[in-house]
């Protein structure tokens, strides 16, 4: 048996460690409510920050923004500027250009004949031993409108002469190069290209006589150029005339015959 004053103890023990738990289990919620706090006020903390991170990297976004868009509108108004001003000097130069728009052109007709434009060269005839008197087939075969017309030679592009021979007369492709330089005028006359293409000659064939391709060298003159070029192989008028091409230099490429003749020099 327990007597009264240890009954009295054993209660006031238990009301002890019934205090001493309400209070470690108060302490232990007090220890969790400030630890959330503190956890809310570093959230906060951290939100704040971020927050003015973030306003801080919008103004740096809106002021290069800003500057992008300032530089953007200088270009554009110079770029305007510069197109303005050259639509000005354009217009300025038109207007001057249409104060005389009569514009003189390259050939025309005149009233009267020219003075006897068939007889008439641009080489002395004593050094073109081919050279030909063809007054009488020129006023049988031309009109008489033929010596009336004129040309603004100036404007009139350079001419490379094309000539492909093969099988060809004797005499017939020396006046054929004499007649072009006689009757054309020289400052359009570049150069005369003669194309051999004799490669390969039959029994039948007339191969060129070495001193008329002597006599068609020796003719070329200050102004005017000519090249003899000779096939290895026979290939026919149009590649030897494709050849001759590709080695002129005029701005204007003329294609003939080996046996033709200039009549008339207008």
């Amino acid at each position: 048996r327990l007597s009264l004053g240890n009954c009295v103890l054993v209660v006031l023990i238990h009301i002890c460690r019934l205090g001493w738990l309400l209070f470690m289990m108060d302490l232990r919620h007090r220890s969790r409510a400030v630890g959330a706090s503190m956890e809310e006020d570093q959230k906060r903390q951290d939100e704040s920050l971020e927050q003015e991170v973030k306003y801080d990297s919008r103004r740096l976004s809106a002021g290069r923004r800003k500057r992008l868009l300032r530089t953007s509108s200088r270009a554009m108004a110079y770029l305007a500027f510069g197109f303005f001003f050259h639509m000005l000097i354009d217009f300025t130069q038109r207007q001057g250009e249409n104060v005389n728009p009569r514009e003189e052109p390259v050939f025309w007709i005149a009233d009267d004949d020219e003075e006897d434009f068939v007889a008439r060269t641009y080489y002395p005839t004593s050094q073109l031993k081919a050279l030909r008197d063809v007054r009488d087939e020129a006023e049988r075969f031309l009109p008489r409108i033929c010596g009336r017309y004129r040309f603004e030679r100036a404007r009139l592009p350079h001419a490379s002469v094309i000539i492909t021979v093969q099988n060809e007369r004797p005499g017939l492709l020396l006046m054929t190069v004499q007649s072009i330089i006689a009757r054309t005028p020289p400052e359009l006359l570049l150069e005369i290209i003669v194309v051999v293409d004799n490669a390969e000659a039959g029994p039948e064939d007339r191969p060129i006589d070495p001193s008329e391709l002597l006599d068609i060298k020796q003719s070329a003159t200050r102004a005017t150029r000519i090249k003899v070029l000779n096939n290895s192989v026979r290939e026919g008028c149009a590649r030897s005339r494709l050849k001759g091409a590709q080695r002129a230099s005029g701005e204007v490429l003329v294609f003939v015959d080996s046996h033709i003749e200039i009549l008339h020099s207008t």
